[in-house]
């Protein structure tokens, strides 16, 4: 499986990996490198005769859909289409160059390749043992080369197997109504959602401030952040349970933190899947210490907004107790760890800062905030906007506008149907 959405990414993260070098056809002067990359993108694009496909077990294969190209780990593709000895199977499919490749990367005891209902090689091996996946099923495998469209030296002539998934010929021809509109038209698109994606948040968070007060829309929203996607409702509810007013009333960072924890006690947080440096104590922790040395969170987001300099760094917070540990009765750590990281600040000032800035500013100002949100550096990219770009046909954004908008077209998911969808 490639485990990466950039040609960047995947020459890091495969750097050691096999490259077979094959010539042809014989007027070639430079052998031509066959990578697992090039038999992605020509199964992602289905550039062989696909009319008499059989399996090492003599079943017809019919491919209805090649599947998704998997950004992440796991199977190569996922989600795929296929009629197998004429039994419809919805399942992964995974590529490898030789057939033995099943076997050789253990997938079989993984059970991240559970669903794999075929394994595509390039090229086929001798004595290759019955290929089963975790729980014992069979998996069906096909050998591609005696079927492809032209002589490997022309498919790697004429492919640029880095640019995938971004840009693949076939496997999107009909997944989206954005698909026939030019690049700059999908862009402005993407942005008109991003635009109305900020609006909706800084219209939430003025609704809000009318009816609770701006110092607690903010207190709300800045737990929300920090309550990550596994708490975020849960540290919401704390927020409110625990309000501003009360914890501005307490006289120092102890009492504060210790006044959400007694709240937190009460609540189901999930620390399941969730990483060390993330539990939700900790995160309570740095929620408290957000107010050490304030007495106006309105006031403080405001001169953030005004000085993109000051709020491209996380704020300075330090504590004692959390800053080496990740959970109260937890081990001491080596060293300090941030409680605000750069990334989570980084989502914070897209989330929280700019847009709650921006429903309290003027008018005259709020424009300069949105043109300051829309430009800001898009975070890391999640699976969801990595999968998204792949389905309109971009590379992974570095606006954080264009993430945004990705973000609320999968939201109003009914913009991405398949135009030819039954």
């Amino acid at each position: 499986m490639t485990r990466m959405g950039s040609a960047r990414e995947f020459s890091a993260a495969r750097g050691a990996r096999a490259l077979f070098s094959l010539r042809e056809p014989a007027d070639f002067h430079e052998p031509i490198p066959v990578s697992e990359r090039l038999v992605q993108a020509i199964w992602a694009d289905q550039l062989f005769h696909t009319e008499r496909l059989f399996d090492r077990d003599g079943r017809s294969i019919r491919v209805l859909s090649p599947g998704r190209w998997n950004v992440e780990g796991g199977p190569d593709f996922t989600d795929a289409r296929l009629e197998i000895g004429g039994v419809l199977r919805r399942g992964d499919v995974e590529i490898h160059l030789h057939a033995t490749g099943w076997d050789e990367h253990g997938h079989e005891a993984d059970p991240a390749y559970a669903r794999v209902i075929l394994d595509v090689c390039l090229w086929s091996s001798e004595a290759v043992p019955r290929l089963t996946r975790y729980g014992g099923r069979a998996v069906a495998q096909i050998v591609l080369s005696p079927h492809l469209e032209g002589s490997l030296g022309e498919l790697a002539e004429s492919l640029d197997p880095d640019s995938y998934p971004i840009a693949p010929m076939r496997l999107r021809r009909s997944l989206s109504p954005f698909d026939h509109l030019a690049p700059d038209e999908k862009l402005a698109r993407i942005e008109a959602a991003g635009r109305f994606r900020f609006e909706r948040k800084s219209q939430r968070l003025e609704v809000r401030s009318a009816a609770v007060g701006p110092e607690q829309a903010a207190w709300e929203a800045l737990a929300e952040a920090l309550g990550y996607k596994h708490n975020r409702w849960i540290f919401r509810r704390l927020a409110a349970a625990v309000p501003v007013a009360s914890m501005l009333r307490l006289t120092d960072d102890d009492q504060r933190i210790a006044a959400l924890l007694a709240a937190a006690r009460a609540v189901p947080l999930r620390v399941h899947q969730v990483r060390p440096a993330n539990h939700p104590e900790r995160r309570l922790a740095a929620l408290a210490l957000l107010l050490s040395r304030r007495s106006r969170i309105e006031e403080w987001l405001a001169a953030l907004a005004a000085q993109p300099e000051r709020l491209r760094r996380p704020p300075a917070i330090e504590h004692a107790f959390w800053s080496r540990h990740y959970r109260a009765g937890g081990a001491r750590l080596a060293r300090p760890v941030a409680l605000i990281g750069p990334e989570r600040w980084r989502e914070m000032a897209i989330n929280v800062v700019l847009p709650f800035a921006h429903a309290r500013a003027a008018e005259t100002a709020r424009a300069r905030l949105q043109t300051l949100w829309a430009d800001w550096p898009a975070p890391a990219p999640n699976r969801l906007c990595r999968e998204m770009a792949y389905d309109l046909g971009i590379p992974p954004p570095r606006r954080n506008i264009l993430q945004q908008g990705l973000v609320q077209l999968r939201l109003d998911g009914d913009l991405l149907a398949p135009s030819n969808a039954s």
